[in-house]
This record gives C-alpha cells, structure tokens and sequence, in this order.
C-alpha cells in the first residue's frame, strides 16, 4: 500500500528594496523598513569577500589620484581659487575623499560635514560623516531638506540625535552644516540606492556559502545527519567497522 506522505513547504524570503518613509511622530524618514538599510549593506560589505573586494576597487577607482584643475593656470581667478581648495583640503581629513569615494559606491551616497568661518564667507574645513549614522529629516513646501539627523546607534533609542542644518550657500546662520552627495535613483528622494541593489541576494549567497564551508570544516568536515540502520542489530565489530567506514569516509583531515 502507498504510504502517506507528509509536506512540509519552506517560504524563502524574496529580495525587497528597502522602504524609505515618513512615519507620525518622527522629524526623520527612515532609513529602510526597520531603519537600519545602512547597516545592512554595511554588514554585506564586511562579510562577502567578493563583494569586499569589488567595492574597494571600483572606489579606488572614482578616488583615482585626487581631484585636479586642468585650467587652475588659465588666470589669476582660477589660480586662486585653487589655492583656496588646497588650502581648504589640507585643513580636513587626509582620507576624506577616499571616505567619500567608498561611501558613494558602498551607499550611493555620502554625507559632508561643511565648517563655516567666522565671518561666515567661506568653509574652512569638511568633515566625513558615515552614511549609516545619519538619517534625512522631513522635506519642507519647496520640497527641501532642511535638517539632518545624526545619531553613532540608531538602535539604542535612548541616545540623543543631533540635528545639523542642511548646506546651503544663502543661509549661513549655523556654522556646521551638511552636504549630501547622491547618485540619482529614480522614485528614491530622500536617499539614493548603491548600483548593486538587484545583487544583494547573490552578495548575501557569496556569504552563506563561505560560511557554510567554515562550518563544516570546524566540523570535521562531517555531515548533519543520522544513519539509521533497520536490519537488524550489529554485532560489536559489525559496528566498528561501520563507524571505521563512516569516518573514512565523511570526516576532515584532522579527523
């Protein structure tokens, strides 16, 4: 007679873009569905050695040699206000815009920290702020933003946030500001998507299987299963040969 079988059916997670939204009771928009996207593409950069790999050469790549002027001799105007840039990139991080290359491939985008001067007629210095601390805050009726939001955990709701105005060249009130450099991604406003998003599920595959092999080398290299036997019950040295054959034939190579 044919035996009852039963089913048992596995739903597997499809890859969905993430959800930016403006949500009640927040001055910020979210940063994906449970407001940690940043992290997420974070952590696939940290733990997938291919995609480590290719995200490190293609910013080595935008990084190039630095930013240059092929017309900063042309006249007097220029050439000054190539000094001034120097001047301004000599006074900030020595890695900044190595930060802001990897950030705008890892991310598709990347957040600038401008420092006014005093008098409030030019930057004086620019600091890199990372992608997944800062979040975007609401856009006014022109459709701006004007506010930012930092935070070193959005995770941990008992820290504070701190609101930095957004740069703009007309409104020189408050010294620091921030500049937010994307790439465009249709649909997307308040933030951009890095050019691999429809790859994150291969990413998050290149992982699992490095992972997958680590564990089974930890485990000597033995498969997770039971072998059942039904044919009766083994002598002792019936049974040491089987387990002999076993482990000749699954365990690693330090047994």
């Amino acid at each position: 007679m044919p035996t009852k079988t039963e089913l048992s059916v596995l739903g597997y997670a499809n890859n969905e873009l993430p959800i930016f939204e403006e949500k009640g009771g927040k001055n910020y928009v979210t940063y994906g569905a449970d407001d940690h996207y940043g992290e997420y593409l974070r952590d696939l950069f940290l733990t997938s050695s291919t995609h480590n790999a290719i995200v490190n050469g293609v910013a080595d790549m935008i990084h190039g040699e630095g930013l240059d002027a092929s017309d900063r001799d042309e006249n007097d105007g220029k050439r000054e206000a190539w000094l001034r840039f120097n001047e301004l990139m000599d006074a900030c991080d020595s890695d900044l815009l190595r930060k802001m290359a990897l950030d705008i491939k890892l991310y598709g985008m990347t957040y600038v920290n401008t420092i006014w001067n005093r008098g409030r007629t030019r930057v004086k210095m620019m600091k890199h702020l990372p992608v997944h601390q800062m979040r975007s805050g609401l856009v006014d009726s022109e459709g701006k933003v004007q506010l930012y939001y930092h935070k070193s955990d959005w995770s941990k709701r008992n820290l504070p946030m701190t609101a930095i105005k957004a740069f703009d060249l007309e409104d020189r009130t408050e010294a620091s500001q921030v500049l937010l450099i994307k790439r465009y991604t249709p649909a997307y406003h308040y933030y951009a998507l890095p050019d691999y998003v429809g790859s994150t599920n291969y990413i998050e595959l290149d992982r699992e299987i490095g992972q997958f092999h680590v564990n089974n080398i930890q485990n000597g290299l033995f498969p997770s299963m039971l072998l059942s036997f039904k044919n009766g019950v083994p002598t002792d040295e019936e049974r040491r040969q089987i387990e002999r054959k076993v482990l000749d034939k699954f365990s690693g190579a330090d047994n």
